[in-house]
């Protein structure tokens, strides 16, 4: 089977490599390297990277409009992982088998741009995969197949995203043997369960404390380990890595309530436990408290 990859970050690379020791992949397609930094050095993304290590061709057009040279490719299925362009009719309907999607999220919930950080966020108790064919809605298409995880209590989204891009890696291989088989199954999404996990903002890394401490935890895990959620406090931006809710500690929303800079929520608090200050690795909370004048009463959100 020969196919062509689409896919960008960190989530799609075990995906290629389960694909490449399986699969005739004849081309890469991933965003285009941007410059950044101040020596504005091109910054590639991940799968641009590992194309190069496993040695198969790459491209990354900026628009996928105009872009011909699908036509003589001669592929039989294109597979989509976190590629962050949106395919054009003539990329869904060019090849034999289709446009096949991996989606890190139990299909319709979480449809969209940050599915593993929104399934945290909302304190979902499990998320999963779903391979699907695509179509031109956003995440509509009909599904091959799927698989649920539990997210843990201690779970954050990079524990969460390292294990869904595992799972996805094992689903795809033996989706596309089904496929070329003629093995598989589709089903259509639920009517009902829609839910969008829109794009996480820069305004949604400053942590607001307005809300049950359960629920605050929950935004710092799905933040967590990056972009990662801040507080500021005396004029310095600290991110807060871990923490832990207590729902018996009550105090004023957005303030510091010991030396332990427990923060006081809408109902309860929480005690952070892993912070990192600007410019620094991260840290305990023991280490961070002894290198700073915690001020009980100061106001961090």
């Amino acid at each position: 089977m020969r196919l062509l990859f689409m896919g960008s970050p960190d989530f799609a690379v075990p995906i290629l490599e389960a694909l490449n020791k399986k699969f005739d992949i004849i081309e890469v397609y991933t965003q285009a390297p941007k410059k950044k930094g101040r020596g504005k050095k091109l910054s590639y993304t991940p799968i641009h990277k590992q194309a190069i290590n496993l040695d198969i061709p790459v491209n990354t057009p900026d628009s996928l409009k105009s872009y011909l040279k699908l036509e003589a490719s001669n592929i039989d299925v294109i597979v989509v992982a976190a590629y962050g362009l949106i395919l054009p009719e003539l990329f869904l309907n060019y090849p034999r088998l289709g446009c096949i999607n991996v989606h890190a999220s139990l299909l319709p919930r979480w449809r969209g741009a940050a599915p593993i950080q929104r399934a945290i966020m909302e304190g979902d108790k499990e998320t999963g995969i779903t391979i699907m064919k695509m179509d031109g809605g956003l995440d509509t298409g009909q599904i091959i197949s799927q698989e649920a995880i539990p997210i843990k209590d201690e779970s954050d989204f990079k524990i969460v995203h390292d294990e869904l891009s595992d799972l996805g890696s094992n689903m795809i291989v033996k989706a596309l043997n089904e496929l070329s088989e003629g093995k598989y199954v589709l089903r259509s999404q639920s009517e009902g369960g829609v839910t969008y996990a829109k794009k996480i903002t820069k305004d949604e890394e400053r942590i607001s404390f307005n809300d049950t401490a359960v629920n605050v935890r929950n935004h710092i895990k799905g933040l967590s380990p990056y972009p990662c959620g801040y507080i500021e406090y005396m004029g310095e931006r600290i991110k807060i890595i871990k923490a832990q809710a207590d729902m018996s500690k009550k105090g004023r929303a957005g303030y510091i309530l010991d030396q332990n800079l427990s923060i006081g929520c809408k109902l309860g608090s929480i005690q952070p436990t892993q912070v990192q200050r600007m410019g620094r690795k991260p840290m305990s909370i023991e280490n961070f408290i002894r290198g700073i004048n915690i001020k009980v009463g100061t106001k961090v959100d």
